[in-house]
């Protein structure tokens, strides 16, 4: 064997070697054991035992705040807190030592090329898994023949998980029977656009914080359900607020409309008595929110909604009928302005009554004689015979 053979057979055995290598790595990785995938923006948990070690996230613009990495932890900020990559402003043209958008990417090649991060030996260090339960909105099926009516469902979902969402993701939350201000019973269905901002808290300093989020969420509501009137509730969901003064629903200090959205993001930084909320208390934080639905509830309620319907309606048609009633006063006043200056007016207008008739009519006029008015005919007469 020469010399060019076994180089050659080094070399393709190293290769195969090394592709053998990358899928045993790969599978690992899916298995989640010495190494695991992170998907965009999600955060995953190393822990240690049930001790948080420390945690992996793939967010493009975000950084965790990881007190092991001295060159980028900020210690005004909380341990493991999600950052922007552009949070330390430099001097225009200052540079700090290369970092890009003041952070340095500290991660290997591995990671940074394959998305698979090294985890420890298993089973001592793995990545923590646990069980959450949340509810989402899907669309119903549509039965044959009802093509035009798509509907939406509610489905309640519960599995073993091994991340949690940096990135905003959509959770239901249903409030069931509250009054409004008029006493009327309604439910209510809204959304709220949750982030982590802190995998540490939400996941270890608290025990199921989505729970104790829809608990403070559903407090706001009810308050806010107590404080408004059912046509506003609805309003709301067309995104046309009334902006009648004498609506009746929640306002600020300075007599300004409270929308939903707006007493939902209070509970980002207080929630009711404490001085601090959800981002500071679970390390989650609520970034949008949106009204599902408003349904009256019972057979009280439905009568209700019945009479609101009713209402509305004979409204309508009041305003329907005022508009009438303003177009024909403003033609009559026209058309008595033009016959006050217009000799001819008042001749014209009987021609165009009497020709409504269609009745034989002769008129006597002074000046004019007798003028016999025959009814007008679309038709052609016939031609008189020879």
């Amino acid at each position: 064997m020469t010399l060019i053979t076994c180089l050659g057979l080094v070399v393709s055995l190293t290769i195969v070697f090394g592709v053998l290598m990358a899928l045993f790595v790969y599978a690992l990785a899916g298995m989640r054991v010495f190494f695991t995938f992170c998907p965009g923006g999600e955060i995953v948990s190393i822990v240690k035992g049930k001790e948080p070690k420390r945690f992996i996230m793939s967010h493009k613009g975000f950084h965790l705040n990881d007190p092991e990495d001295r060159n980028n932890f900020d210690d005004k900020y909380d341990r493991w807190d999600v950052i922007k990559n552009d949070w330390r402003k430099l001097p225009a043209g200052a540079t700090l030592n290369g970092y890009d958008e003041g952070w340095k990417d500290n991660r290997n090649w591995l990671e940074k090329k394959f998305g698979i991060y090294w985890v420890g030996i298993f089973p001592l260090i793995q990545v923590y898994r646990y069980f959450f339960q949340w509810a989402e909105v899907q669309q119903k099926e549509t039965p044959p023949g009802q093509e035009g009516k798509p509907g939406l469902t509610v489905k309640v979902r519960g599995e073993n998980v091994y991340s949690i969402f940096a990135k905003v993701f959509p959770y239901l939350m249903e409030l069931e029977e509250a009054p409004t201000s008029g006493g009327l019973p309604v439910k209510m269905r809204y959304v709220l656009n949750i982030r982590c901002i802190n995998p540490l808290k939400a996941l270890f300093w608290v025990d199921n914080w989505l729970a104790k989020t829809q608990t403070a969420a559903n407090e706001n509501a009810r308050n806010y359900v107590g404080g408004s009137t059912y046509k506003h509730l609805l309003s709301e969901i067309e995104g046309k607020v009334a902006a009648d003064p004498k609506d009746d629903f929640l306002k600020d200090a300075d007599g300004n409309p409270l929308f939903f959205e707006t007493i939902m993001l209070w509970l980002n930084d207080k929630m009711g008595n404490r001085t601090v909320g959800l981002k500071q208390l679970y390390g989650v934080e609520i970034v949008t929110v949106e009204i599902q639905s408003v349904n009256l509830t019972s057979d009280l309620g439905k009568r209700a909604s019945e009479a609101t319907m009713a209402l509305y309606v004979a409204e309508q048609e009041a305003k329907a009928a005022k508009a009438r009633a303003d177009g024909l006063a403003a033609a009559l006043k026209a058309e008595a302005e033009v016959m006050a200056t217009n000799n001819y007016a008042p001749r014209l207008r009987e021609l165009q009554a009497l020709e409504k008739a269609g009745a034989n009519v002769t008129i006597v006029s002074p000046g004019i004689g007798v003028t016999p008015m025959l009814p007008i005919s679309t038709s052609t007469p016939p031609l008189p015979k020879p």
